[in-house]
């Protein structure tokens, strides 16, 4: 490595802009694979979750199965099944099933870093913002997803919760975390400019300065100095733009 990167790298290969990855469905199941063996091998060091949540009885033996839902909860859902020497991978609604053989999976406790040969081939996967649950993040060629693995009864029971209602907050400001509002720098009915100062929490003895994210009017005040903030609350209103 020279540091031969030239500065036109994006203008060159994406002339119309990096808008993110788009990955196959071959790669999908790579992912929901990988995930599922990450899951149970973590989860087996760390005793959590029981590691029988993801076996079934068939006959004198059992079988691993589990269900890995790639961007969380409500994501696309893989069923993926130990069969024989390779995992069998089928994406939700679907007979297609996809044999995904993964060897040589290296992974540290603290290390989020995991190597492995994904059908021969040898990939590299990131794992963060892993939680008591179990539940992490995976990025692979580009692409993070947020990964919930399951056991097919636990997936049985989220299929009954409804996706929460995503909100309109184009025309608000949102408290950015936890905190105490101190004051205003404007009013109700008040024309504001982008970036104008808006209002000031203050969290963990520092005082943030909010400000505007567009011009507009000031619909409404909606909390009161002093009071205290959670995180996403809403402090302003916009009015609307025609």
């Amino acid at each position: 490595m020279n540091g031969e990167t030239p500065t036109d790298f994006i203008d060159k290969h994406y002339p119309d802009g990096f808008s993110g990855v788009e990955l196959s469905v071959k790669q999908c199941t790579e992912i929901a694979a990988i995930a599922a063996k990450a899951s149970f091998w973590r989860g087996d060091v760390l005793q959590r979750p029981p590691n029988s949540l993801y076996f079934v009885e068939e006959g004198d033996e059992e079988e691993f199965q589990t269900i890995v839902c790639l961007g969380g909860m409500f994501g696309s859902p893989y069923l993926v099944e130990q069969a024989e020497d390779v995992l069998k991978v089928t994406p939700h609604d679907t007979d297609e099933s996809h044999s995904v053989q993964v060897e040589g999976v290296e992974m540290g406790i603290t290390f989020p870093i995991m190597d492995a040969f994904v059908n021969g081939e040898e990939k590299t996967f990131q794992i963060s913002n892993e939680d008591n649950t179990g539940s992490f993040s995976m990025t692979y060629e580009g692409a993070t997803f947020d990964v919930i693995v399951m056991s097919l009864k636990e997936y049985e029971l989220c299929s009954h919760m409804k996706e929460p209602r995503k909100l309109d907050t184009s025309n608000k400001i949102l408290s950015p975390m936890p905190g105490t509002l101190i004051s205003y720098s404007v009013e109700n009915g008040e024309h504001v400019i982008e970036d104008q100062d808006i209002c000031i929490v203050e969290a963990m003895k520092m005082q943030n300065v909010i400000r505007a994210p567009r011009s507009g009017v000031i619909k409404k005040l909606h909390a009161k100095e002093g009071s205290s903030m959670m995180a996403d609350e809403i402090i302003v209103e916009f009015e609307k733009n025609d």
